[in-house]
């Protein structure tokens, strides 16, 4: 039911909002509630829905991690890579197998494999061919789940990281551009589906005995998947929007006729336009705003950031913004934090106690 409740809410944004990578999280939530739906069949106890709904089941728990790091794609690169694509083709030939296997095996062998492999874990090969091949699917289906989650964590944060460092050469304010919630949701996932791994090897009957038991883990995944649907819901930055901005920004440096060569001269005028003019205090300060202002284009000013500064542009506005709030909460102890925030440049109170806890101390 939350998985449902989430595909309708991120299909109507993406109705509004045409965000390509909302329309993969829309897969990735109607997927995920076709899974659960094969859960719901299985614990109900609906063994003649089993073969239609385990083949969906096997297929989809296969579909929702290359759907979701497709969803990771779609936000961090303006291409989708074709290969990825192709991590699709897997899901829907298992599913192909399983319900081809499904459909020529006799009432009886159903029967077998349903109560020794699905209910009770228990796999006897001198069974049928049929039923002993279904077994072998499965259990395959299981091994290459697990590839699944470890490959899709280890892409997908290096993905994130790397889409957070352009945010933050880029932006002063990165709170609602960088990707550092989907980056904790891809770590709690892979800990959550290591222990759905873990539980289908020993098997799902062992939650079936008790409905007290069962709902811990249901509880648990419920809530992870809200979470998940509710983050993407509300992400509307990607790197479209990056792209966006670069253009922008080699359009000013093409008309530009003052560059400087002199690394320590624009270390220099950084400090002072920060430090002495306190552009920090703008709203919403773009690496694009500095460079105008400099006359200057934003690969010398990276460059002097990082090498003269030692900081990236993100890091180097908000100590400054987070140093002007510690003097103003000590001259002005009257002033409340949401007065102090805006004054020091953040638009957002979240973003100010978050720098705040980084750069500056606990008032």
């Amino acid at each position: 039911m939350v998985c449902c409740l989430m595909a309708v809410e991120l299909l109507l944004s993406w109705w509004h909002e045409r965000m390509p990578a909302k329309l993969w999280l829309t897969g990735w939530a109607v997927t995920a509630t076709l899974l659960y739906a094969g859960h719901a069949v299985f614990f109900g106890g609906a063994k003649e829905l089993l073969p239609v709904s385990d083949t969906v089941y096997v297929a989809c728990s296969l579909a929702v991690y290359p759907l979701y790091l497709i969803y990771i794609y779609r936000l961090t690169e303006v291409r989708l890579p074709r290969p990825l694509l192709w991590t699709l083709v897997l899901p829907v030939m298992a599913g192909v197998v399983v319900g081809c296997l499904y459909a020529n095996m006799s009432a009886a062998e159903t029967t077998v494999f349903v109560d020794d492999y699905l209910y009770k874990n228990e796999w006897n090969r001198s069974e049928s061919t049929l039923v002993s091949a279904q077994g072998a699917v499965h259990t395959l289906c299981k091994a290459a789940f697990a590839v699944e989650v470890t490959a899709v964590a280890i892409i997908g944060l290096f993905k994130i990281r790397h889409y957070n460092r352009k945010v933050e050469q880029l932006y002063a304010d990165t709170e609602s551009k960088a990707l550092y919630s989907i980056h904790t949701i891809l770590i709690l996932l892979l800990f959550t589906s290591a222990t759905s791994f873990v539980v289908n090897i020993i098997g799902r009957t062992w939650f079936d005995d008790s409905i007290w038991l069962l709902s811990v883990p249901s509880l648990l995944f419920s809530v992870l998947l809200f979470v998940i649907g509710w983050t993407g819901l509300w992400q509307h930055f990607s790197i479209v929007d990056i792209m966006r901005d670069a253009e922008t920004i080699q359009v000013a440096e093409a008309g530009m006729t003052v560059v400087l060569t002199e690394q320590q001269t624009l270390k220099e005028r950084i400090v002072q336009t920060m430090e002495r003019e306190q552009m920090f205090r703008q709203p919403d300060l773009k690496l694009n705003d500095l460079a105008k202002h400099l006359g200057t284009n934003r690969t010398y000013l990276l460059r002097a950031m990082s090498e003269e500064l030692g900081m990236t542009f993100t890091e180097y506005v908000n100590r400054q913004r987070i140093a002007y709030a510690m003097r103003l909460m000590e001259k002005h102890p009257e002033l409340n934090k949401t007065d102090i925030a805006i004054q020091s440049g953040y638009a957002v109170l979240s973003s100010f106690y978050r720098n705040l806890k980084l750069y500056g101390e606990k008032p």
